[in-house]
């Protein structure tokens, strides 16, 4: 909670402006960079890393989203579709994107991989709010490939970690 406490008055202080806490050195190459690196994984080759060097205040931000987008989603809509759900859960996905964003710039490249699986599920899961009722379960179920290739990204960085791990002893 302390460093939570910091990390949210350095935002307050030092937020977007030029020496900017929240998303340090992005630019719209990034975005461009994106779509190159998701036609190299698709054509199997590694992606050219993108690395930022975050101190967690993004981080910070993508929490604080995601609680109050939950919240406003629990408090005003509940058990239907109505504005304030879609409000509430188009805010916790943004801060959800900002924190895939955090592992798209990781410099591991199976956290760069699982960024950008999570972003494109984020992108669908925010457009999916919008559409109609009977399009929803088999968009969620597509949807759930990308989070799946995704986790399954981050689990071959932890297990490449453990495995280096026993090897030392």
């Amino acid at each position: 909670m302390k460093a939570l406490k910091i990390a949210i008055k350095e935002i307050i202080e030092g937020g977007l402006g030029a020496n900017r806490k929240i998303l340090p050195d992005f630019n719209l190459k990034q975005i461009q960079k994106m779509a190159t690196n998701s036609i190299r994984i698709i054509t199997g080759k590694d992606p050219e890393p993108i690395i930022v060097k975050d101190a967690g205040h993004t981080l910070t931000l993508a929490g604080g989203l995601n609680f109050l987008g939950a919240s406003i989603g629990v408090l005003f809509g509940r058990n239907s579709r109505n504005i304030w759900n879609k409000l509430g859960g188009s805010i916790r996905t943004i801060g959800s994107m900002l924190g895939d964003y955090t592992l798209f710039t990781h410099p591991d490249k199976n956290m760069n991989k699982a960024g950008m699986f999570f972003i494109v599920a984020g992108v669908v899961d925010f457009v999916q709010r919008f559409l109609p009722e009977k399009y929803l379960n088999t968009i969620n179920h597509l949807n759930i490939i990308n989070t799946m290739i995704g986790t399954q990204k981050i689990a071959n960085r932890t297990h490449q970690k453990n495995t280096n791990l026993v090897e030392v002893y």
